[in-house]
């Protein structure tokens, strides 16, 4: 079955900024240290991730945590999801409208992916953000079976209140939603603009300097079978490079 992009143009990784800025904490988890267990309905208890913490954090929750849910289908209809939720003091970036998908018994929902963002792109008070975002929806019962997914790896936009002022940071998950590394400024700024993938100090990746460069991301959200309503293709206008 042939692939689309739903009104979303694909963002090719971008090269690091040239100048890391010094008020950027960036903690590195590419060995694994941080193991983030989902929660589903079988009532399987999740960890809790919270970026403003290097990766041998405990896992509990904190006001400004993340965790990942698996929604597993035990009847009609049948909708088998995976999504990022955030707690009071942290939200994540979605796409600036919702993609609405019919089951199998017509019934329409409504789904906010997650953004998929490149090296570069701006996490900032312009971009939409909400405490819940899809990464992967699918429905095997469906004529055709809907599968509809965030392009990983890729960097998800975060902001988290410290100390009660709004701070930006980026996840960078790969094809498995691990997560890889993550980074936050530690200091609010005017406007409080961030780029994806900035790094600062904080942890290095061990074994080896900070990379260069990002993982290629498809950064969209594509799907298998066409949606009722899809995001904005003009939200790429808003993006910013490294200058």
């Amino acid at each position: 079955m042939k692939m689309q992009h739903l009104g979303v143009a694909a963002l090719a990784a971008r090269a690091l900024c040239p100048a890391a800025s010094a008020d950027v904490v960036v903690f590195d988890n590419t060995d694994g240290t941080f193991v983030w267990v989902e929660e589903n309905v079988d009532g399987q208890d999740p960890t809790y991730l919270d970026i403003t913490q290097p990766s041998t954090q405990s896992g509990a929750a904190s006001g400004r945590s993340l965790w990942k849910y698996h929604e597993v289908p035990y009847g009609t209809p049948h909708w088998n999801t995976w999504d990022l939720r955030s707690q009071t003091d942290s939200a994540l970036i979605t796409e600036i409208a919702p993609v609405t998908i019919e089951d199998e018994d017509g019934g329409a929902r409504e789904f906010w992916f997650l953004r998929g963002l490149a090296i570069g792109d701006v996490v900032g008070p312009d971009s939409t953000f909400r405490n819940r975002g899809y990464s992967e929806v699918s429905n095997g019962y469906t004529d055709p079976p809907v599968h509809v997914e965030v392009g990983l790896p890729a960097y998800v936009g975060l902001s988290v209140l410290i100390a009660g002022e709004t701070h930006y940071g980026w996840l960078l998950m790969d094809e498995s939603y691990r997560p890889l590394m993550w980074g936050v400024r530690d200091r609010a700024r005017y406007a409080g603009h961030h780029r994806a993938g900035s790094r600062g100090r904080g942890d290095a990746p061990r074994g080896g300097s900070r990379p260069t460069s990002a993982p290629r991301g498809r950064g969209g959200v594509s799907s298998r079978r066409g949606a009722s309503s899809a995001p904005d293709s003009s939200r790429g206008s808003g993006l910013a490079r490294c200058s």
